[in-house]
């Protein structure tokens, strides 16, 4: 975890809050592209329609970092590994808040800290009842100085109340019994997190993985055939069970030509999964892939 070591809590926190204000005089439309950029506060993944399908217990896994809910959720599904990778570094953060949270925060109080609930909250005093317990020196800095300079943690999002309803259905640990689960094997998994774009990841993490995850990482990539090649080579990447999720779509299988065009150029499959919605029956979402699943 070299790269999680130089992480400097109250340099990046200063990164962060100079970021945060600048958005603030520039309004939500202006978007601060830099390694300390607002984030997402939870995935608009169905996680749920999709985690199950790979082979996750007891394996290694390597994501992207996004909202940290990826790699909570493979730790929910029995993960003993995962590599986490973004090259924006406050989602690091957020992911650890999270991690945290969960780890001495009753459901109630997790809820209410992170915004899901309609109570009107003392974020700070949350904070306060559980931030002497966050022994990485670096997350404890980087809050304690985001939350005393701003109040609260929302304006570090970019995404703070966007189809909140819909986490319930989406985000497995948001479920009470599998929060609770979670809590009880939160620290049976190590997690790397390294500063790094997708395609530079394999640089900095080696070895083979049983279930890769890249979101929906190619909606923002320019060159096709560059991620092409990309993913061809990471399939040298996966243990012989092992599945790349290649991407996420919120459209039926096959239902763009581009999508269709790349899953036949690298030899994937598109499969349904249910949308992203309290209306969870309605396959309306998919995901392209590579290698085994579960049927």
């Amino acid at each position: 975890m070299e790269s999680v070591e130089r992480l400097s809590g109250y340099s990046d926190g200063l990164h962060v809050i100079e970021s945060i204000n600048k958005i603030e005089e520039n309004g939500h439309g202006y978007v601060d592209f830099s390694n300390y950029s607002t984030c997402y506060k939870f995935s608009n993944e169905n996680l749920i329609g999709y985690y199950d399908k790979f082979n996750i217990k007891n394996g290694r896994v390597l994501t992207v970092c996004g909202s940290g809910d990826q790699v909570l959720s493979s730790i929910l599904y029995g993960a003993k590994e995962i590599d986490c990778f973004d090259s924006n570094s406050t989602a690091y953060y957020n992911m650890m808040l999270k991690y945290y949270g969960i780890k001495y925060l009753d459901y109630s109080d997790f809820i209410d800290f992170f915004g899901i609930s309609s109570k009107d909250v003392d974020i700070k005093k949350i904070y306060d009842s559980f931030k002497h317990r966050i022994d990485n020196k670096n997350i404890r800095v980087f809050f304690d100085l985001l939350i005393e300079e701003k109040f609260s943690i929302s304006c570090l999002y970019n995404n703070d109340t966007e189809n909140m309803e819909n986490l319930f259905y989406n985000v497995p640990y948001l479920i009470p019994e599998n929060y609770y689960k979670l809590k009880n094997i939160i620290d049976n998994a190590k997690i790397n997190f390294k500063q790094s774009d997708l395609f530079n990841v394999f640089e900095n993490f080696d070895g083979k993985y049983n279930f890769v995850n890249f979101s929906n990482i190619y909606d923002y990539v320019s060159n096709s055939l560059r991620f092409c090649i990309f993913i061809d080579k990471a399939k040298s990447h996966l243990e012989d069970d092992g599945a790349i999720m290649i991407n996420y779509s919120w459209s039926k299988p096959h239902f763009s030509n581009s999508i269709n065009e790349t899953a036949e150029f690298i030899g994937a499959y598109q499969t349904s999964i249910p949308s992203c919605n309290y209306n969870c029956k309605d396959n309306l979402n998919s995901i392209m892939y590579f290698g085994n699943i579960k049927r």
